[in-house]
């Protein structure tokens, strides 16, 4: 039977259709328990889709197990893709196969609450179902399941407004997100390229709805996997391809705020900030890829509005300086 909610209306309104994406990579070891924290969600109407990318570990045969052991009201998808796509490509995958009118998201190693998408959508309707995006706080543990404490951060739209937050590379706890379909249809698949789709949805938001927040933690957080892992100490070499991934992602992430914008009413300010924040990334990722740099690219970043002495103090860093290594282990 669907559930319904009063609200002080006259009229019993459905609860909303809720799609919960599992989305899981290598993670065989884990896999079992997130899948089994998504199946004991006690919300209807629910539709669970888990979305493999590829892994060439056993992480499908043991979701597969799962599914096998556990009566799911055939409510649940196993989709598993032959080659590895990426986490956008991946989610505008697993997006296709989603109906639901709010989205939740969910990791391989992370485990959610029994009521997480309950709460979500209780948080949901008590703002009047005008936010597009909706989080929490979650419990951290490590590797050996040790509880390292809450993990909260401020919602993007309480740590910047306006062309200030257009520019800011600003923490978001994806394991905790939630976001409506009408966003995704507003804007579209995410970039192929981009790791950190939590940022970008959650941008997204922040110019349409707005952000809320369950006060709670909803999901058991595994730190130390992922993109939470630390930099590696390790050689300079290692430690240069590391700052290159680390900015060719952050490079994706304004490249699509630039997208993003570009499909709202005009904002000068907010389009050139996130402007010149991709020429400064650009010119990062050149210098710590080790490739020959040029000229123009250094003047790319002056006539973005940014600093020549900022991008020639990079230079220094990352070509000249004989103690990089030295430095960016203490100091990055």
């Amino acid at each position: 039977m669907m559930a319904t909610v009063e609200q002080g209306s006259e009229y019993a309104l459905p609860m909303p259709a809720v799609s919960y994406i599992l989305l899981t990579y290598n993670q065989q070891h884990c896999a079992a328990r997130a899948l089994e924290s998504a199946l004991a969600q006690d919300y209807r109407p629910l539709q669970i889709i888990v979305s493999d990318d590829g892994s060439d570990d056993e992480t499908v045969a043991v979701l597969q197990e799962v599914l096998d052991s556990r009566a799911h009201e055939g409510n649940c998808q196993l989709l598993a893709h032959a080659q590895n796509l990426g986490i956008g490509a991946h989610l505008n995958q697993a997006m296709e196969a989603a109906r639901g009118e709010l989205i939740v998201l969910a990791a391989g190693d992370d485990c959610s609450d029994h009521d997480r998408v309950s709460a979500l959508v209780s948080a949901w309707l008590e703002d009047n179902r005008r936010s597009d995006a909706i989080l929490s706080s979650a419990r951290g543990v490590d590797a050996g399941g040790k509880p390292m404490g809450i993990i909260d951060y401020p919602l993007a739209t309480e740590q910047a407004q306006g062309s200030a937050l257009a520019a800011k590379w600003f923490p978001v706890l994806g394991a905790t997100q939630a976001f409506t379909r009408r966003l995704w249809e507003r804007f579209g698949p995410l970039r192929s390229d981009l790791m950190n789709e939590d940022i970008a949805i959650s941008y997204r938001a922040a110019l349409m709805g707005g952000l809320c927040k369950v006060p709670r933690p909803l999901v058991t957080y595994s730190l130390g996997t992922g993109v939470s892992r630390q930099a590696p100490d390790c050689t300079q070499s290692l430690l240069f391809e590391h700052n290159r991934v680390l900015y060719a992602n952050q490079l994706a992430v304004f490249k699509q705020r630039l997208q993003d914008l570009s499909q709202m009413p005009d904002d000068p300010e907010a389009c050139a900030a996130v402007r010149l924040r991709v020429k400064e990334l650009e010119w990062l990722v050149a210098l710590s890829s080790k490739a020959p740099v040029s000229w123009s690219a250094f003047r790319a970043v002056g006539r973005g509005g940014g600093s020549a002495v900022w991008a020639l103090k990079q230079l220094l860093k990352y070509r000249l300086s004989p103690a990089y290594g030295f430095w960016l282990r203490r100091f990055a």
